[in-house]
């Protein structure tokens, strides 16, 4: 297996790390429908903690108003409780060195190969 690079290893909010890949998710029940929220990113613990908790928030009020949606809530909330408790365990995040930033950076754009004739 290849190692994970230092860029996916940062948030993609803040670009911090350490950093983990989450799925997050939140789910709306409906009386007949239902709908699903999906978030898979890497996150720092920081911003693991802060969108879990926002997730969990709405699927907690949202997401038990429905025949099917009352049993699918509990696999949701589990799976959300999972990873706000995988959040918590992250290190503290620290910020990137100046050499990360700029390997961040994407590259400049080339010259056109052939010139533009107007």
């Amino acid at each position: 297996m290849s190692q994970p690079s230092s860029v996916a290893s940062r948030c993609r909010v803040c670009g911090r790390g350490p950093a983990r890949e989450f799925v997050i998710r939140r789910h709306v029940g409906m009386i007949v429908m239902q709908r699903f929220v999906k978030l898979r990113a890497s996150l720092c613990r920081d911003h693991g903690v802060q969108l879990t908790k926002q997730y969990l928030k709405k699927t907690l009020i949202e997401g038990w108003w429905g025949y099917i949606s009352f049993f699918v809530n509990w696999f949701v909330v589990t799976t959300d409780l999972i990873a706000l408790s995988n959040a918590k365990k992250l290190g503290e995040p620290v910020a990137l060195t100046p050499d990360e930033v700029a390997a961040m950076q994407p590259p400049a754009p080339a010259a056109p190969v052939v010139p533009r004739q107007s």
